[in-house]
């Protein structure tokens, strides 16, 4: 196998070739533009230095052949940073994020399970929707609220832990989560969104506190 491609990410430029397959954005790069990957459609591997702080949006959307990328500086997946990633199994987030953009992982359809980090404090809508082999995922203590869309089209999730702190559940959170048949809602919730649980066959909601 050839070496990695050692890209060295300018202000505007990414390294946006139909061939790339294999890359290093090395020391002293501090972060990846917007698009910078976008549509890589061949990129298998992506190593990031951990001095890179910073994906820009869609840095790597669609670049669906992408199997690993290691991200251990970052201190936010950003909007739209990995949607599209189809053959993306699994991703270790560091505990240097503290935010989950709008539809990061949408359409990550290989994903079967993800460990999100107690320092993320907020997740944005659609972040997870279409994650069709995500089976089992934890929202963390600090998040207070699951936005809308975030678990749409999860068809084989089983397993959603929601925290205690959480107050909302927006619009079409867990629309179409067929595989999910029993799910503890925190006391703290206060509103639940239009269609938050729709088309669910054997869905049985409870109180959290009624189950401890």
């Amino acid at each position: 196998m050839p070496p990695p491609i050692l890209c060295i990410m300018k202000e505007l430029a990414g390294c946006n070739v139909e061939d790339l397959r294999d890359v290093r954005v090395p020391f002293p790069q501090t972060r990846i533009p917007t698009n910078g990957f976008e549509g890589c459609h061949a990129l298998l591997r992506v190593d990031i230095a951990d001095s890179v702080t910073q994906l820009g949006n869609f840095a790597f959307r669609d670049c669906s052949s992408l199997r690993a990328v290691t991200i251990e500086g970052v201190t936010q997946i950003s909007i739209g940073a990995f949607r599209g990633c189809s053959s993306l199994t699994a991703l270790t987030i560091p505990r240097s994020v503290t935010r989950i953009g709008h539809a990061a992982f949408r359409g990550c359809s290989s994903f079967a399970s993800l460990v999100i980090p107690a320092t993320v404090m907020s997740i944005g809508n659609d972040a997870f929707a279409d994650c069709s082999s995500l089976r089992s995922l934890a929202i963390p203590d600090a998040v207070t609220g699951i936005g809308e869309g975030i678990f749409d089209g999860c068809s084989s999730l089983t397993n959603l832990k929601i925290p205690r702190g959480v107050t909302t559940f927006g619009k079409r959170a867990c629309i179409g989560c067929s595989s999910l048949t029993r799910l503890a809602i925190p006391s703290s919730v206060t509103e639940i969104g239009e269609a938050a649980f729709a088309r669910f066959c054997e869905l049985q909601l409870f109180e959290e506190s009624e189950h401890p």
